[in-house]
């Protein structure tokens, strides 16, 4: 549906703290309970509403890690009810920071029987910090909804190499590896088991900044590419809001009281904050944010602010297929589970469920999923913004998907969101496969459950949904 510029774009933005009290769980890992202990920063829930011509959009951007369809359609419904915004042109993208609470059961399957609400976390989430965040979501979409007012566009765009990079390391014997940054006096030679990088990265930085008529800013959507793993690296207990949430607030704090800061981070599959070959790096998230908002103040120059060339939006439906488990990986975990249904608990660490217990459980998840439909429904969603698209994409694809879909898009800005909607997991270019890793790996679990071939199918059908908004 398009929006002819008849009457003035509107837009209004909000946040609200979203917090997790000590000893949440927190996202990044499997099999044991990783409760918050130290806040770093406080962490929001960021909304933008934009309306013109009865056409309404919004774009919910928490500081969270993942989310999955069920919570998701909860937000989406909820703003729909409250603001009247139907649920295709809602947009709720999680930038997959590490060191926050999941929403959703990413994991093991909610069929899967067995494991008690105490160690409900095993499946991926917590239900109360689930539904606390969902009303927060909903509750900033509903602000900023009331905060509607006329605004101007403007877009702008920089480069940085020098911060994010790719994370798949090709060995000398043809395997992956991740890198991982390292003491130069323990390795004076440094990691000569990498022989190079298996891929490229996105060094774009994206600005789309929104303008009222007192010529204060509403909103900035920002786009940048990387694994939000600094503190997760780092600081494993800690709460934080990693470089998103840092690059946002210093947004913010640059463009003036009342802008909302909200990252897209793209598609970052296979990339980390960290260099694969800089002995003594040490990640540092404050680090990066800084350095992302020292480039949004050089790009604050160049925005030319103009009335919006109308407002946008497609959606489309992708079945994708799953892959489906080896005959003796499958009766393997249908054995263990028969035998040990019940979670197991590593006898050195009763806080931490048997790896091959976890195998087993997050094995059969996918396969349940795929018996219920042997498709996973990949829902593609585009906004035009003016002159830029704003691009969700559940799961995580590797960056040479976005770079295909930028070359390929007729919009003068793509912010490609990742994470947006639901959880499908890593989403590897075809070559990728053979070479495994941890994106890649022969027992299916939800984070690597797609059949090679889909990250093809999704660019040109993405690339075909923002072709439907310049038509």
């Amino acid at each position: 549906m398009v929006s002819m510029p008849n009457s003035s774009l509107r837009a209004g933005a909000a946040k609200v703290d979203i917090t997790p009290a000590p000893g949440t769980h927190l996202g990044g890992t499997w099999g044991t309970l990783r409760g918050g202990e130290v806040v770093l920063e406080r962490i929001y829930a960021r909304a933008l509403v934009l309306e013109q011509d009865g056409h309404r959009l919004c774009l919910v951007a928490p500081d969270l890690e993942i989310v999955t369809a069920p919570w998701a359609r909860q937000v989406r419904e909820g703003v729909h009810a409250a603001c009247g915004i139907t649920p295709d042109n809602v947009m709720v993208a999680f930038p997959q920071i590490h060191s926050v609470p999941p929403v959703g059961n990413f994991l093991i399957d909610d069929a899967l029987p067995n494991i008690p609400p105490e160690h409900e976390y095993l499946r991926g989430s917590q239900t109360a910090y689930c539904e606390f965040a969902v009303k927060a979501m909903i509750e900033a979409a509903v602000a900023a909804f009331r905060q509607l007012r006329p605004v101007r566009v403007a877009v702008e765009r920089a480069v940085r190499d020098d911060l994010a990079f790719n994370r798949r390391g090709v060995r000398r014997d043809g395997g992956i590896t991740m890198p991982w940054f390292y003491p130069g006096l323990q390795q004076p030679l440094g990691p000569t088991d990498i022989a190079c990088l298996e891929g490229p990265v996105d060094p774009e930085v994206g600005l789309l900044a929104l303008k009222d008529t007192t010529d204060r800013f509403v909103a900035a959507v920002l786009h940048f590419s990387c694994h939000p793993v600094n503190v997760y690296a780092t600081v494993p207990h800690a709460i934080s809001s990693d470089w998103p949430g840092t690059w946002a607030a210093g947004v913010e704090h640059l463009l003036g009281d009342g802008c909302v800061g909200l990252v897209a981070n793209g598609c970052c599959g296979n990339l980390n904050p960290w260099p694969a070959f800089m002995p003594d790096f040490v990640p540092d998230h404050r680090r990066m944010g800084r350095e992302l908002t020292r480039t949004v103040t050089a790009m604050i120059p160049g925005l030319r602010f103009a009335e919006s060339t109308g407002l946008a939006s497609a959606v489309r439906h992708v079945p994708l297929p799953i892959k489906q488990a080896d005959t003796k990986d499958r009766a393997w975990a249908e054995t263990l589970l028969r035998d040990h249904p019940a979670p197991q608990w590593q006898k050195q660490n009763p806080r931490q469920a048997e790896w091959d217990w976890m195998d087993a459980a997050m094995l059969m998840s996918v396969e349940l999923e795929r018996e219920r439909h042997p498709d996973y429904d990949y829902e593609i969603q585009a906004f035009r913004v003016g002159p830029a698209a704003l691009i969700g994409l559940p799961g995580e694809p590797f960056v040479e998907a976005q770079l295909a879909i930028k070359q390929a898009s007729p919009a003068a800005l793509n912010l490609v969101a990742h994470g947006a909607n639901d959880y499908a997991g890593y989403i590897a270019p075809r070559a990728s496969y053979a070479r495994g890793g941890h994106e890649i790996r022969e027992k299916p679990a939800k984070w690597t459950k797609l059949a090679p071939g889909a990250l093809e199918t999704l660019v040109d059908q993405t690339v075909q949904t923002v072709g439907e908004l310049y038509r």
